[in-house]
């Protein structure tokens, strides 16, 4: 065996195993936390169409609340 196949051989593991220590998992998969529980519900700031529309004939109805929702 010349140097050279050997020293190729030996590149193409070293990446190998590389490539196999990034991908395989780092740490323990769990769900998120999901943060702090919600106890205050989101107040309505605005609908359109207003309140007590009848016969609405648009294709949208907007709500806006006071948080991302």
């Amino acid at each position: 065996m010349n140097a050279t196949y050997f020293s190729g051989f030996t590149g193409l593991f070293v990446l190998i195993i590389g490539f196999w220590l990034l991908t395989t998992a780092c740490g323990q998969p769990m769900p998120p936390t999901g943060g702090p529980r919600d106890s205050i519900a989101p107040v309505l700031v605005q609908a359109q169409p207003g309140e007590n529309t009848r016969n609405f004939t648009g294709d949208r109805i907007v709500l806006e609340f006071d948080e991302y929702i």
